[in-house]
């Protein structure tokens, strides 16, 4: 039987690049045929709400935005040992207190994927608006394309919806 995977985009699409990852999981809607095993999930400010969400999945792939030093528009990339310590903890740049407390609440009620990646880009403006900067703009293809490559990894190959010509 296949994982079911659940790709999670967290963030505010009303603080432009906050909202990058819930645009990718639109993009993601929009121009991929579903698949029976993964699911596309916008977030939004859910918070510590999002441990509810990952923990019905064997599999999950959260998206974020992660404040750091690299350049706007860096694809970051976080593996669970990297999320979560060994004392139950995690660690994590990203969006709020409450995806952190979401990934460690299912790390101490011992509900958390058996695999779980944190797929980030670095926010150049998070200011009141709703479109990316420049610098995000740009960078969502890159975005796209490492989520792509962590589904192809556990197996998964999606499928573009093919567009009809006028």
């Amino acid at each position: 039987m296949k994982d079911t995977i659940g790709v999670v985009g967290v963030g505010n699409t009303i603080l432009q690049d906050e909202g990058a990852a819930v645009h990718l999981i639109k993009r993601f809607k929009d121009h991929w045929c579903p698949c029976s095993n993964v699911d596309f999930i916008g977030a939004e400010t859910a918070g510590i709400g999002v441990a509810d969400i990952i923990t019905e999945y064997d599999a999950v792939i959260l998206l974020d935005t992660i404040l750091t030093k690299e350049e706007p528009g860096s694809i970051i990339v976080k593996e669970k040992d990297e999320l979560v310590k060994k004392n139950g903890s995690s660690v994590t740049a990203g969006h709020a207190l409450g995806l952190r407390q979401a990934i460690e609440f299912a790390a101490l009620t011992d509900s958390i994927p058996e695999k779980l990646i944190l797929i980030g880009i670095v926010p150049a403006v998070i200011h009141f608006g709703e479109t990316l900067s420049r610098q995000v703009e740009e960078a969502m293809a890159s975005y796209e394309i490492a989520v792509i490559r962590q589904l192809a990894i556990w197996g998964v190959e999606l499928n573009r919806i093919q567009q009809e010509k006028v």
